[in-house]
């Protein structure tokens, strides 16, 4: 049996544009069966006039993973299994780059960002990405 090597990037979140205190959410991403996911990386930009005016409030934009809840019939579970904010202060570009521990990474899941501001974000602000490496047998 062989195993197969695979690099994986994917835009998973494109042009979304949260209201003050919402998050926008990816569909679900399956990594497949029998797979050995290495690392992940989320990479979340922002454009340069992301938001109506500068953030204030908690000023944060939270990346999460949820994992799909096997005894939900498909919901996603309302703590994530692994979160990152970051502080954004002023009305202008971002990008951030998260690493993700792999060893809790579940087979089934969405990446949500949350705009933690009292601002809501301009139109087409924001994009995910994510990439990985998958070893399948």
């Amino acid at each position: 049996m062989a195993l197969v090597i695979d690099q994986i990037t994917a835009q998973v979140i494109t042009d979304a544009e949260p209201a003050a205190g919402a998050a926008s959410a990816s569909a679900e991403i399956d990594l497949g069966d029998n797979a050995l996911v290495q690392s992940i990386i989320v990479y979340t930009a922002v454009g340069a006039d992301g938001w109506a005016a500068a953030p204030a409030g908690n000023k944060k934009l939270t990346v999460s993973i949820l994992p799909r809840q096997a005894t939900s019939g498909g919901n996603y579970a309302n703590e994530p299994a692994m979160s990152i904010s970051h502080t954004v202060d002023t009305d202008g570009a971002y990008l951030f780059a998260d690493v993700f521990n792999p060893g809790a990474l579940p087979r089934y899941f969405v990446i949500t960002v949350l705009n933690d501001t009292n601002q809501n974000m301009a139109t087409d602000a924001l994009d995910v990405w994510i990439e990985y490496v998958k070893v399948t047998s």
